[in-house]
């Protein structure tokens, strides 16, 4: 999950990094650490980051920029929804919903380091439960 996590947001970043600097936007490299951060918020992402350069860009009259952002968000979405979910199928045997749904809960239980730890502990628990079960079959 946190392979996957880093990878998917060093892409995003990356992406709109380079974005900027074509459109000329002041102090792209700020905006790298932005989308990195916010790519690991769960169901918002970083593509909320994108839209709001490109809607800034949009009413600041230059429209070719503001469109460019827009479709860099759209990439940034397809991205969050299909890169990650492949990174994890191939880092782990959990079940990308699963790694989805056991990151939210360690949110809850506790806090923003549950993102991490929430998909790490659901796949020991399955990994115990496979194990057991194992056993009580012999």
């Amino acid at each position: 999950m946190i392979f996957a996590s880093v990878v998917t947001g060093g892409v995003e970043a990356t992406l709109t990094t380079i974005i900027s600097l074509i459109v000329g936007i002041s102090r792209p490299l700020l905006i790298f650490p932005i989308i990195f951060i916010m790519s690991f918020v769960p169901v918002i992402g970083a593509a909320p980051v994108a839209i709001g350069i490109g809607l800034y860009q949009f009413f600041q009259g230059n429209h070719g920029a503001g469109i460019l952002f827009l479709i860099t968000a759209l990439l940034i979405a397809i991205m969050d929804n299909f890169l990650r979910p492949q990174l994890l199928r191939g880092a782990s045997n959990l079940h990308p919903l699963l790694g989805f749904v056991s990151a939210l809960a360690g949110i809850q239980f506790f806090g923003m380091p549950g993102l991490f730890f929430g998909p790490v502990i659901c796949g020991m628990m399955l990994e115990t439960i496979k194990i057991t079960h194992d056993n009580k079959a012999v």
